[in-house]
């Protein structure tokens, strides 16, 4: 079973979430809301829902995270223009 995002306080939610504006890309920006949600105590399953993504991309995302840190949660493609 992958490890999965503890509750996180409000403020540290709202970080994120000013974090991924910031990025200036939109598939960052929904990284950060997906760790926020979970990080809210919202399930995978209900994220995906809310967002009208897939179960296995909100899953994938809660794993970098986990696994990376923030810094996971930014674009890995060398040419994205960003």
């Amino acid at each position: 079973m992958s490890a999965k995002i503890t509750r996180m306080p409000r403020g540290a939610r709202r970080r994120l979430l000013r974090e991924g504006r910031k990025s200036g890309d939109a598939a960052t920006c929904e990284r950060f809301l997906i760790v926020a949600m979970l990080g809210a105590e919202h399930r995978v399953v209900e994220v995906a829902r809310l967002l009208g993504v897939a179960i296995a991309h909100v899953s994938r995302t809660q794993e970098r995270v986990v696994r990376d840190g923030v810094e996971g949660l930014y674009d890995r493609r060398g040419n994205n223009g960003c």
